[in-house]
């Protein structure tokens, strides 16, 4: 993905009611050492099955834009 940032997309997963994105995140923390953390995105497509987010947490919940 061309991007003028080191925030990026390295995974996309499926499921029949949500996306799972795993993304990299981009901090420099404060001795200036630049960070590249993973955090996982849960984007709902069906609400219905409600079992499959019993472990997301609240953070982790996201949305595409259109």
């Amino acid at each position: 993905m061309p991007s003028k940032t080191p925030k990026c997309i390295l995974e996309v997963h499926y499921s029949t009611s949500y996306y799972q994105f795993i993304v990299q995140d981009y901090i420099v923390d404060e001795n200036g050492r630049e960070l590249f953390p993973k955090k996982d995105i849960i984007v709902p497509i069906n609400g219905n099955n409600w079992a499959d987010f019993i472990a997301v947490k609240e953070d982790e919940i996201g949305k595409i834009l259109d």
